[in-house]
């Protein structure tokens, strides 16, 4: 036997001692029982996890199709108004024309004061008659 199996001949080993100390005191029951707890709680947080993030595609499908469904009314509308805005402005133009045909001196006379009318409002500020 070697001198140090000799001086711990007889005498437990510390580690052994430590087992012994652990074991009487509950600790292992108890150490067990944590496990158990922290597995469960791991297993509720994952479990939440996946709802809510179950819950947040369903969301986004909900958003994608509300929206999907928001331009295509939106884009109808737009439809629906240009047509009735270009038939409603063919019409206007055809009358134009009637009126233009059946009262030429008229339309002429009515152009002149146009552009009179816009020749006073879009001339320069401070610019008078004896100027030029």
């Amino acid at each position: 036997m070697s001198e140090e199996e000799k001086s711990t001949e007889g005498k437990v080993h510390p580690f052994e001692r430590a087992r012994e100390v652990f074991r009487k005191s509950g600790a292992a029951e108890k150490l067990d029982g944590v496990k158990a707890r922290v597995s469960g709680v791991a297993e509720e947080v994952g479990q939440r996890y996946d709802d809510v993030a179950k819950g947040v595609k369903e969301g986004a499908g909900r958003a994608r199709e509300t929206a999907r469904q928001g331009y295509e009314s939106t884009a109808e509308t737009v439809r629906r108004g240009y047509h009735r805005a270009r038939g409603d402005m063919g019409g206007a133009l055809s009358d134009l024309s009637d009126f233009v045909r059946e009262n030429p001196a008229r339309s002429v006379a009515i152009a002149a004061g146009i552009g009179f009318a816009l020749g006073l409002i879009l001339r320069p500020r401070g610019m008078d008659d004896d100027d030029e």
